[in-house]
Protein backbone atom coordinates (compact mmCIF):
# COMPACT_ATOMS: atom_id res chain seq x y z
CA UNK A 1 0.00 0.00 0.00
CA UNK A 2 2.88 2.36 0.24
CA UNK A 3 3.96 1.68 -2.86
CA UNK A 4 0.85 2.74 -4.12
CA UNK A 5 1.05 6.29 -2.15
CA UNK A 6 4.23 6.50 -3.65
CA UNK A 7 3.03 5.95 -7.04
CA UNK A 8 5.35 3.04 -7.66
CA UNK A 9 2.11 0.76 -8.03
CA UNK A 10 -0.53 1.44 -9.96
CA UNK A 11 -3.04 -0.62 -8.16
CA UNK A 12 -3.16 -1.07 -4.23
CA UNK A 13 -3.36 -4.96 -3.21
CA UNK A 14 -6.59 -5.92 -1.20
CA UNK A 15 -7.17 -7.91 1.44
CA UNK A 16 -9.59 -10.51 1.73
CA UNK A 17 -10.30 -13.41 4.21
CA UNK A 18 -9.20 -17.21 3.55
CA UNK A 19 -8.04 -20.12 4.82
CA UNK A 20 -6.68 -23.82 3.11
CA UNK A 21 -9.27 -25.19 4.48
CA UNK A 22 -9.64 -29.23 4.09
CA UNK A 23 -12.12 -30.36 6.57
CA UNK A 24 -15.00 -29.24 9.35
CA UNK A 25 -13.09 -29.06 12.06
CA UNK A 26 -9.86 -29.80 11.17
CA UNK A 27 -7.45 -28.04 13.17
CA UNK A 28 -10.13 -27.17 15.39
CA UNK A 29 -11.36 -25.02 12.27
CA UNK A 30 -15.21 -24.68 11.06
CA UNK A 31 -16.21 -23.77 7.62
CA UNK A 32 -17.28 -20.33 7.76
CA UNK A 33 -14.44 -19.15 10.58
CA UNK A 34 -12.79 -16.85 7.72
CA UNK A 35 -15.82 -14.88 6.44
CA UNK A 36 -14.78 -11.87 3.91
CA UNK A 37 -17.46 -8.73 4.06
CA UNK A 38 -18.38 -7.32 1.11
CA UNK A 39 -19.88 -3.48 1.08
CA UNK A 40 -22.47 -3.56 -1.49
CA UNK A 41 -25.62 -2.05 -1.86
CA UNK A 42 -27.32 -4.87 -3.39
CA UNK A 43 -26.89 -8.65 -3.14
CA UNK A 44 -25.85 -9.36 -6.46
CA UNK A 45 -22.92 -11.04 -8.47
CA UNK A 46 -22.42 -7.85 -10.09
CA UNK A 47 -22.05 -6.17 -6.54
CA UNK A 48 -19.64 -8.36 -4.97
CA UNK A 49 -17.30 -8.13 -8.00
CA UNK A 50 -17.35 -4.71 -7.90
CA UNK A 51 -16.45 -4.14 -4.12
CA UNK A 52 -13.69 -6.51 -4.53
CA UNK A 53 -12.10 -4.93 -7.32
CA UNK A 54 -12.54 -1.80 -5.84
CA UNK A 55 -11.47 -2.87 -1.83
CA UNK A 56 -14.73 -2.50 -0.28
CA UNK A 57 -14.59 -5.41 1.81
CA UNK A 58 -12.68 -6.40 4.96
CA UNK A 59 -12.12 -9.79 6.31
CA UNK A 60 -12.40 -11.32 9.99
CA UNK A 61 -12.25 -14.84 11.62
CA UNK A 62 -14.53 -16.17 14.33
CA UNK A 63 -15.23 -19.93 15.20
CA UNK A 64 -18.15 -20.43 12.15
CA UNK A 65 -21.41 -18.69 13.67
CA UNK A 66 -19.75 -15.15 15.31
CA UNK A 67 -17.51 -13.01 14.22
CA UNK A 68 -15.96 -9.22 14.78
CA UNK A 69 -17.39 -6.86 12.21
CA UNK A 70 -16.99 -3.35 11.04
CA UNK A 71 -20.33 -1.44 11.24
CA UNK A 72 -18.62 1.39 9.53
CA UNK A 73 -15.43 2.52 8.74
CA UNK A 74 -15.00 6.38 7.07
CA UNK A 75 -12.17 8.68 6.81
CA UNK A 76 -13.73 12.13 6.99
CA UNK A 77 -12.32 15.38 5.53
CA UNK A 78 -13.47 19.17 4.40
CA UNK A 79 -16.91 20.12 4.33
CA UNK A 80 -17.93 16.49 5.54
CA UNK A 81 -16.75 14.72 2.69
CA UNK A 82 -15.92 11.27 3.40
CA UNK A 83 -14.29 8.25 2.38
CA UNK A 84 -14.72 4.16 2.84
CA UNK A 85 -12.47 1.85 2.54
CA UNK A 86 -10.91 1.25 -1.07
CA UNK A 87 -11.31 4.77 -1.55
CA UNK A 88 -9.68 7.86 -1.63
CA UNK A 89 -9.95 11.49 0.08
CA UNK A 90 -8.41 14.77 -0.63
CA UNK A 91 -8.86 16.99 2.61
CA UNK A 92 -7.71 20.57 3.92
CA UNK A 93 -8.90 19.66 7.09
CA UNK A 94 -7.11 17.52 9.25
CA UNK A 95 -8.59 13.69 8.97
CA UNK A 96 -11.49 12.36 11.20
CA UNK A 97 -10.98 8.47 11.27
CA UNK A 98 -14.71 7.32 12.80
CA UNK A 99 -15.63 3.88 13.21
CA UNK A 100 -17.34 1.39 14.89
CA UNK A 101 -16.87 -2.25 15.46
CA UNK A 102 -19.04 -5.06 17.52
CA UNK A 103 -19.88 -8.60 16.65
CA UNK A 104 -22.55 -10.84 15.35
CA UNK A 105 -22.73 -12.24 19.21
CA UNK A 106 -24.13 -11.03 22.51
CA UNK A 107 -21.61 -12.78 24.23
CA UNK A 108 -19.20 -10.11 25.46
CA UNK A 109 -15.70 -10.06 23.20
CA UNK A 110 -12.52 -8.04 24.64
CA UNK A 111 -10.30 -7.28 21.28
CA UNK A 112 -7.02 -4.94 21.04
CA UNK A 113 -8.16 -3.09 18.08
CA UNK A 114 -5.12 -1.39 16.41
CA UNK A 115 -5.30 2.07 13.79
CA UNK A 116 -2.67 2.05 11.82
CA UNK A 117 -1.66 4.84 9.33
CA UNK A 118 1.17 4.03 6.50
CA UNK A 119 1.48 0.89 8.21
CA UNK A 120 2.50 2.34 11.26
CA UNK A 121 0.54 2.10 15.04
CA UNK A 122 -1.00 5.39 15.05
CA UNK A 123 -3.31 4.31 18.30
CA UNK A 124 -4.25 1.23 20.47
CA UNK A 125 -8.11 0.70 21.54
CA UNK A 126 -7.85 -2.03 24.13
CA UNK A 127 -11.43 -2.59 24.85
CA UNK A 128 -14.97 -4.49 25.13
CA UNK A 129 -16.65 -4.50 22.13
CA UNK A 130 -19.00 -3.09 20.62
CA UNK A 131 -16.55 0.42 20.38
CA UNK A 132 -17.54 3.25 18.40
CA UNK A 133 -14.00 5.75 17.65
CA UNK A 134 -13.50 9.41 16.54
CA UNK A 135 -10.09 9.46 15.94
CA UNK A 136 -8.76 13.50 14.15
CA UNK A 137 -4.96 12.69 13.06
CA UNK A 138 -3.25 16.25 13.96
CA UNK A 139 -0.24 14.50 12.98
CA UNK A 140 -1.01 13.34 9.21
CA UNK A 141 1.21 13.94 6.84
CA UNK A 142 1.00 16.92 4.87
CA UNK A 143 0.76 16.72 1.08
CA UNK A 144 1.47 12.75 0.57
CA UNK A 145 -0.91 10.19 -0.04
CA UNK A 146 -1.50 7.79 3.10
CA UNK A 147 -3.77 5.42 4.03
CA UNK A 148 -6.02 4.22 7.40
CA UNK A 149 -6.34 0.79 7.91
CA UNK A 150 -7.82 -1.07 11.64
CA UNK A 151 -6.88 -4.34 13.00
CA UNK A 152 -7.43 -6.46 15.62
CA UNK A 153 -3.73 -7.74 17.84
CA UNK A 154 -4.85 -11.36 17.83
CA UNK A 155 -5.39 -11.40 13.66
CA UNK A 156 -9.21 -12.03 13.58
CA UNK A 157 -10.33 -8.48 11.80
CA UNK A 158 -8.64 -6.10 9.11
CA UNK A 159 -10.28 -3.83 7.01
CA UNK A 160 -8.86 -2.63 3.42
CA UNK A 161 -7.21 0.91 3.38
CA UNK A 162 -8.73 4.70 2.90
CA UNK A 163 -6.69 6.53 1.02
CA UNK A 164 -6.03 10.40 2.10
CA UNK A 165 -3.98 13.27 0.80
CA UNK A 166 -4.08 16.09 3.43
CA UNK A 167 -2.66 19.23 2.25
CA UNK A 168 -4.13 22.18 4.61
Amino acid sequence: MNEYCLGIRENPAWGISTADFHEDGRLGLKLGAFPTTFLVREFTKEAVLEAMAKGRMYGSRGDGQTWPRIDYFHVYGTNGDRAVMGESLATSQTPLIKFRVSTNSDRPQRMTLLLIRGGQLLKTFDTDLPIEVEYADEEAPRGKLTFYRIMDAGKHLFSNPVFVKFKP
